[in-house]
C-alpha cells in the first residue's frame, strides 16, 4: 500500500500475521497486531534513518480491528 494514508484502512485483517522482524519500506502501511492478540493498530512509516524509524499510528484500544477517521 505504498503512499496510501492512514485514512485508507478501515479493517485490519484477522490473521496471516507475522511474528518475527521485518524491514519496513519507506511510506509503507502496516497493520499490527499486539503481543495479546486483543489489539490493532495501522503504522505508515514516514521516514528510515541510520538510527530511527519515523512513523505516524492509528491505535484502536476498543479491540475491534476496524478504523473510522483516523489521523493522518
Amino acid at each position: 500500500m505504498d503512499g496510501a494514508s492512514l485514512k485508507d484502512v478501515k479493517e485490519c485483517p484477522s490473521d496471516g500475521y507475522s511474528y518475527h522482524w521485518f524491514k519496513p519500506l519507506p511510506n509503507g502501511l502496516y497493520c499490527v497486531v499486539t503481543h495479546d492478540g486483543k489489539h490493532y493498530a495501522v503504522l505508515r512509516v514516514d521516514a528510515i534513518d541510520e538510527d530511527r524509524i519515523g512513523f505516524d499510528y492509528a491505535y484502536q484500544a476498543d479491540g475491534t480491528r476496524t478504523f473510522g477517521a483516523s489521523p493522518e
